[in-house]
């Protein structure tokens, strides 16, 4: 049956009459009906209940790390900010007595957030590697590269770290140790190359694991390696 008013038409899916939009999916026009919400509750919990089974044997795998409590109370004063505008949001830490310098800058993107005029000034104004920069990831995702080029990059910046609603990950470089250094056209292939090798890897190791756990594991290795700090541990909720 055509509903030549709207433009769509009726189904009957599972026992129950939907009205489907012209150009719209089925899952969409389920949701919409409100008479699959109970079943579609049911799925999430039971996709959260295996992902948290995931996350732990994980955490199994490559231990975490143990963050100090002004850690924890810097990293969620920055995922207040994203409950509040659903934007990545960013604050700059002295890393020495790890307290917020400036604002707590956020934009109108969902996933990229840059430097607030103030934090600019901050920055501009501070001693070499003296400010850890904490910014949330709507997911639960650990860091991109451009994270961590804009870490190794900026050198009033010394470690930068992610919050999710569920982790925090970071990323403490030691550029006494190690350097990651750009090829002769400007990339950090080296890095990548590693980088890509260690996620093949675990990859044929543990399929099972989504892309960013797999990450997280290749991150752990390659940066192990170097001999800077890198790690997650789950955050605070309290």
């Amino acid at each position: 049956m055509v509903d030549n008013d709207i433009g769509g038409v009726w189904r009957t899916v599972g026992g129950r009459r939907i009205f489907i939009k012209n150009g719209q999916d089925l899952s969409t026009a389920m949701r919409e009906s409100g008479k699959f919400n109970e079943i579609i509750k049911a799925n999430n919990q039971k996709y959260d209940e295996i992902r948290k089974k995931k996350e732990k044997e994980v955490d199994e795998i490559v231990k975490p790390i143990k963050l100090s409590e002004k850690e924890h109370l810097a990293c969620n004063e920055v995922l207040e900010e994203f409950k509040k505008n659903n934007n990545e949001n960013l604050s700059i830490i002295d890393i020495n007595i790890f307290e917020r310098k400036g604002d707590i800058s956020t934009s109108n993107k969902h996933s990229s957030v840059g430097y607030s005029k103030e934090q600019e000034e901050i920055i501009k104004n501070a001693s070499e590697r003296s400010l850890i920069a904490i910014h949330n990831h709507p997911g639960n995702g650990t860091f991109s590269l451009q994270d961590i080029y804009t870490c190794i990059e900026d050198t009033k910046i010394g470690g930068i770290m992610v919050v999710t609603e569920d982790y925090i990950y970071s990323l403490k470089p030691d550029f006494s140790k190690s350097l990651l250094e750009r090829d002769s056209k400007g990339y950090y292939s080296n890095f990548e190359s590693k980088l890509g090798d260690a996620n093949d890897r675990l990859l044929s190791k543990y399929p099972m694991y989504s892309n960013n756990q797999l990450y997280h594991m290749a991150f752990k290795e390659v940066f192990e390696e170097m001999g800077w700090e890198y790690g997650r541990e789950e955050r605070n909720k309290d």
